[in-house]
């Protein structure tokens, strides 16, 4: 009976941890076509998108008089992450982009979830890019500036771009990863 719990909690185990990235075998030139745009980009800045409705920090008087600050969990206020990206190659065109200015991609959650491109600064990626869908609970959502968190920015996500169908969209430029950026190029050309 041990044994028999010993191997169910093992093949549960493995299942949880089992990595879940992007998919094995990604259609790159059907994705790339059915995208708004395509762009290789550096990374230049990642801003917090904060729900301004929800508190970062609470201040609680203690017995003594003085007062604790209590931060929250940075997961129930950061809606997502915003990306300036420097377009060094626009290889889709949506009649906005343009080559050397910069373009936000917006990323929902708090943190990159597995499988997720987790994009650092100066970093390049080949990006198949959508619109950012509007939702009305967005409504006070702010952009903490990189430079200065206590300045607040309007999240205007009319200006914004995503990566197209999730994580699949978005491909960290290296020498491994060259030929299949051809071949994104090839089919977002063939349009």
């Amino acid at each position: 009976m041990l044994s028999f719990g010993l191997i169910v909690s093992l093949v549960l185990g493995a299942a949880v941890v089992a990595p879940q990235g992007p998919r094995l075998h990604t259609d790159w030139g059907q994705l790339a076509q059915n995208s708004r745009g395509v762009v290789v980009g550096e990374v230049e800045d990642i801003s917090l998108v904060i729900n301004g409705d929800k508190q970062i920090s609470k201040a609680k008087p203690s017995a003594n008089g003085q007062v604790l600050i209590e931060l929250q969990n940075p997961a129930d206020y950061i809606v997502g992450r915003l990306l300036r990206l420097r377009v060094n190659e626009v290889v889709k065109q949506d009649g906005n982009i343009k080559q050397g200015g910069f373009i936000n991609v917006f990323l929902p959650g708090s943190y990159s979830a597995e499988g997720q491109p987790a994009p650092n600064k100066k970093e390049t990626y080949l990006i198949c890019l959508a619109n950012v869908k509007p939702a009305k609970e967005w409504r006070n959502l702010y952009v903490q500036a990189p430079d200065s968190p206590s300045r607040k920015l309007p999240f205007t996500p009319r200006f914004y771009y995503r990566i197209a169908d999730s994580s699949d969209g978005a491909l960290l430029v290296t020498s491994q990863t060259q030929q299949t950026i051809e071949q994104v190029k090839q089919a977002a050309r063939q349009r």
